[in-house]
């Protein structure tokens, strides 16, 4: 996609999203994107995204970070399974299944790349402030908990049980603090 596409489209993201945020944080969030220029002036998508609250950052989504992550749990996985040569037909079943399984365990450990984030907000939307608060992805699920739509009634009746490191949570704790809860 070419770069001027790309920044054309996330500024108005970017200004319908922060302009869906509670009152208590209209200008204290403020999500942000870039790309990384790599060899001869070409953007390979390679970049980052964030969010600062206050101008003090809460959490990044880096696109190398989460590669470099995957690649080595998947690796392990591989390692573990004895399952590292995709040609040998006895073991691609396995070899393939690990990427999947790292896939998985990088969501659970809240490694998320630029790729997801941007993904997850346009995603969020198209859904209505329930579909986001039950959302089976924690990045929508966590930027609910900004929305104005999530009011405090809703805020005081949510639970995180064994979710206490979370994305979600982190962010709970920062809306309830915004509104004095």
């Amino acid at each position: 996609m070419p770069l001027g596409i790309f920044i054309m489209s996330w500024s108005k993201l970017k200004q319908q999203m922060e302009g869906m945020l509670a009152d208590s944080l209209q200008g204290r969030i403020q999500y942000h994107v870039t790309h990384y220029k790599m060899s001869a002036g070409h953007y390979e998508g390679h970049g980052r995204a964030w969010i600062t609250l206050d101008g003090k950052e809460l959490c990044s989504f880096s696109e190398i970070e989460h590669e470099k992550e995957y690649y080595r749990l998947a690796d392990q996985l591989r390692q573990i399974s004895g399952a590292t040569d995709y040609t040998d037909p006895s073991q691609q079943a396995d070899y393939y299944l690990a990427w999947e399984q790292a896939g998985q365990i990088l969501l659970q450990k809240g490694v998320y790349s630029q790729a997801h984030f941007c993904h997850a907000l346009r995603e969020y939307l198209s859904l209505s402030i329930s579909e986001i608060l039950q959302s089976e992805d924690p990045v929508i699920r966590a930027l609910g908990i900004f929305d104005r739509r999530a009011g405090k009634r809703r805020l005081m009746d949510m639970e995180f049980p064994g979710d206490s490191f979370s994305l979600a949570k982190r962010f709970y704790r920062i809306r309830c603090e915004a509104e004095n809860l």
